[in-house]
């Protein structure tokens, strides 16, 4: 996940608290000295909850493969992030070439998401989008 939707998402849970110490006040997200609107916090939180979903996901998915519990976790986040190595027995000192067929093709496809970002992959599954 890109830096600045972190930082986002790390100002909205402190402006939580402030809204639940003082629930009368308005308290907006400031980046870069410009308030963000409801819409754009609102798409970030919800990039946020896809992102983990599919990472959870994608862990199951690679433990039913025969990937072992915490390596499937690393290649998960490796794979939706596109960061390289993950843990275990796939760091930085082996490679993914010892997991099966299966896992390589979802790994691909877990990659090409987290590459292409996951808004802009799931629209093209939507019908209004292959409507003129």
């Amino acid at each position: 996940m890109k830096t600045v939707r972190t930082l986002v998402l790390a100002k909205n849970t402190f402006s939580e608290f402030g809204r639940l110490l003082h629930p009368r006040a308005v308290i907006p997200i400031r980046l870069n000295g410009r308030a963000l609107s409801f819409e754009v916090v609102q798409r970030l939180l919800a990039f946020a909850f896809l992102y983990i979903f599919i990472i959870l996901f994608s862990w199951g998915v690679l433990v039913l493969t025969g990937m072992p519990f915490v390596e499937a976790l690393g290649a998960s986040v490796t794979g939706i992030g596109n960061v390289g190595p993950g843990f275990g027995v796939y760091g930085p000192t082996a490679s993914f070439a010892d997991i099966s067929s299966f896992a390589k093709i979802y790994m691909a496809l877990l990659m090409i998401v987290g590459r292409l970002e996951i808004f802009t992959v799931l629209i093209l599954f939507t019908p209004g989008f292959w409507k003129k």
